[in-house]
């Protein structure tokens, strides 16, 4: 009889065990694949939405907002369930980027690098934030500290706010200062090569007339109040953008 119980009683510690290491083991596998995934080296398709939710607001807060409406799968092919009436509605699009992602992270995320590759390569491209005011386009595209004198909440009589760009961290910086140094980047890797194939074809000599130039060609637009103006152009000034 003895015998019997403690075999039985060692039948029931291995079942225990069993149990607790596959619990262990799905609790690691479900872990693991909430954690969301960065597949920077996908190719880039011809068309891809990128969509970056901020965090919010101080002011947001003390009004009593919850972004419980929303529920996010980030990463690349990631996907938005909004929560309506009961139901979720879900979206997915080529990358969703959470609030507590750093510039850097949207970067990688959103691929702006294969990008400016492309652009490198003679292609054509364009990266444009779309979204109502106060979603965060400017800190995603710009990244630059601002001084602001609108106080805690958004209003129309608020001072212009005067960009910082000297004061402005490094990892701060959004996609067009970053695609910008890339691009100059790739131009200097690209120059590098071809000085170097020339340099090997002419078996190290210096004396070749061979050269390789890149010629970078920059326009800031701004369209506003369905006119365009060049901001590059000192004759405008943002008083007569205004008025139009």
């Amino acid at each position: 009889g003895n015998d019997s119980d403690r075999e039985r009683g060692k039948d029931e510690k291995d079942e225990k065990d069993d149990k607790d290491e596959k619990q262990s083991c799905q609790a690691a596998e479900s872990a693991k694949s909430a954690e969301p995934t960065v597949e920077v080296d996908r190719p880039v398709p011809a068309v891809q939405i990128c969509v970056r939710v901020r965090p919010m607001l101080q002011w947001e807060k003390a009004e009593g907002y919850d972004p419980s409406a929303m529920e996010l799968k980030e990463g690349i092919d990631g996907t938005i369930a909004l929560k309506e009436d009961g139901r979720h509605r879900h979206f997915r699009f080529n990358a969703v980027i959470g609030g507590e992602r750093s510039q850097q992270e949207v970067w990688d995320m959103s691929r702006i690098d294969a990008v400016v590759k492309k652009v490198a390569l003679g292609f054509h491209a364009t990266v444009f934030a779309y979204g109502q005011t106060g979603t965060g386009k400017t800190h995603t595209m710009e990244g630059y500290t601002y001084e602001h004198h609108c106080g805690m909440a958004p209003t129309v009589a608020a001072a212009r706010p005067r960009v910082k760009a000297k004061a402005t961290p490094p990892e701060q910086l959004g996609i067009v200062p970053r695609a910008v140094m890339a691009l100059f980047d790739r131009v200097d890797a690209m120059s590098s090569s071809a000085s170097a194939a020339a340099s090997a074809t002419s078996g190290g000599s210096t004396s070749s007339t061979s050269s390789t130039s890149c010629v970078v060609r920059l326009s800031f637009l701004q369209i506003y109040n369905e006119k365009i103006f060049d901001l590059l152009n000192p004759s405008i000034t943002v008083s007569q953008r205004e008025v139009g």
